[in-house]
C-alpha cells in the first residue's frame, strides 16, 4: 500500500464507522442525475470535505499536493477546470448522434487520480465505467478513494484488458499530449479495437502555441520550464517541423513509470492527426481555443474497418 493510499484511508477513516445502511442509501443517479452540470460540480466540490452527502458516499480526494502534481491544480480548481471538458463531452456526443444513455459504456484512458471518473459517476454505474493508467499507484489510489469503476493498470505499450467493441464513449485528457509517435499510434489502434461502432473519442493534444510558449521562456523559473527548454532545443526548428505537418516530440520524460522513451511532450498538427487516425477514427472537430482549454480538443468518431 502506497504512502498516499494509507494517508487517504486515515484521513477519511470515519467512513468505516458509519452504519452500512447509511452508506448504501440512494444512489448518486437518483439524487443528482437531473441537476445541471454546474450544480453537479458544486456537489463534487462539497464532497472534498464532506464524503457523505444526503446519505450517498462519495469518493474521497487525495491530498491537494498530489492532485496538483498530476493535473496542475487541486480540489475546487481542479474540478472547475474539468467541468468544461465534461460538459463538452456530453454535448458533442449528442451532436454526433451518440448521446450518453443507460446502454452507454465509458473509458477514461489515463484516468490518473480519478478527476473525470468522479464527474461521469452520475452517468455510469460500475459495470459501465472504466479507468486505466500506466501508474499503479494511481490505480491503487482510485480504488482506495472509493471510485466505483473498473480500474486497471496498463503497460506503456500493451493491451487494454477489455474485449473488442466494449465502449461507446472514450476520453483521454492530457494523455496524447505526452506520447511519442510510435506509442501514440499503438494506442489509437488499441482504442479502436475496444471501441463500439460509432464510438465517440474525445481527447486533448498540444497545439502549435505550445512550442511558442516554450520559445517565450527566457529564464526558466521551474524545473518543468527548464526541462521543456532543454528537450525542445531549437524552437524555431520545432515550429518549422510542425508547419511541415510533422509530429513533434520532446523527450522530456515524466519520472516513475514514464521514462522519456514513452513519455514527454508531444505537439502535432491536425493534418497529421487526420492522416494517421483515418483508418480508425474520423476527426469531426478540432478546437484550439485557449479560453476553453489549455490544450487543443480533438473530437472523433470510430470508423468500422
Amino acid at each position: 500500500m502506497s504512502f498516499w493510499t494509507q494517508k487517504l484511508k486515515s484521513r477519511f477513516s470515519q467512513k468505516a464507522d458509519l452504519p452500512a445502511p447509511l452508506l448504501a442509501e440512494r444512489p448518486v443517479e437518483r439524487n443528482w442525475k437531473r441537476v445541471s452540470d454546474e450544480d453537479w460540480k458544486q456537489v463534487l466540490i462539497r464532497s472534498v470535505d464532506e464524503p457523505i452527502i444526503d446519505g450517498v458516499s462519495f469518493p474521497r480526494f487525495p491530498p491537494p499536493d498530489l492532485q496538483a502534481r498530476f493535473v496542475g491544480s487541486a480540489n475546487s480548481s481542479a474540478l472547475g477546470e474539468a467541468l468544461t471538458f465534461y460538459s463538452l463531452f456530453k454535448n458533442k456526443s449528442e451532436e454526433l448522434d451518440e448521446p450518453i444513455n443507460a446502454e452507454s459504456t465509458f473509458l477514461d484512458f489515463g484516468c490518473g487520480w480519478g478527476r473525470f471518473l468522479r464527474f461521469f459517476w452520475r452517468e455510469f454505474d460500475e459495470k459501465r465505467l472504466a479507468g486505466v493508467d500506466v501508474d499503479p499507484d494511481m490505480i491503487e489510489l482510485c480504488r482506495a478513494s472509493g471510485i466505483e469503476a473498473q480500474l486497471h493498470r496498463i503497460d506503456n505499450i500493451g493491451n487494454l484488458p477489455f474485449g473488442d467493441n466494449s465502449f461507446s464513449h472514450i476520453m483521454a485528457y492530457s494523455v496524447f499530449t505526452h506520447l511519442p509517435e510510435h506509442v501514440h499510434l499503438h494506442w489509437i489502434r488499441e482504442l479502436h479495437r475496444v471501441a463500439k461502432n460509432g464510438c465517440i473519442l474525445i481527447c486533448t493534444t498540444q497545439p502549435r502555441r505550445f512550442i511558442e510558449f516554450i520559445a517565450s521562456i527566457t529564464d526558466p523559473q521551474t524545473s518543468w520550464h527548464a526541462s521543456l527548454k532543454k528537450a525542445a532545443g531549437d524552437t524555431e526548428a520545432r515550429l518549422q517541423q510542425f508547419d511541415r505537418g510533422e509530429f513533434v516530440y520532446l523527450a522530456s520524460g515524466g519520472g516513475a513509470y514514464r521514462d522519456k522513451s514513452v513519455y514527454g511532450d508531444a505537439i502535432m498538427p491536425v493534418e497529421w492527426l487526420r492522416e494517421k487516425w483515418h483508418p480508425y477514427f474520423e476527426i469531426e472537430e478540432y478546437i484550439d481555443n485557449r479560453q476553453m482549454a489549455g490544450q487543443a480538443i480533438v473530437i472523433a468518431k470510430q470508423k468500422a474497418i
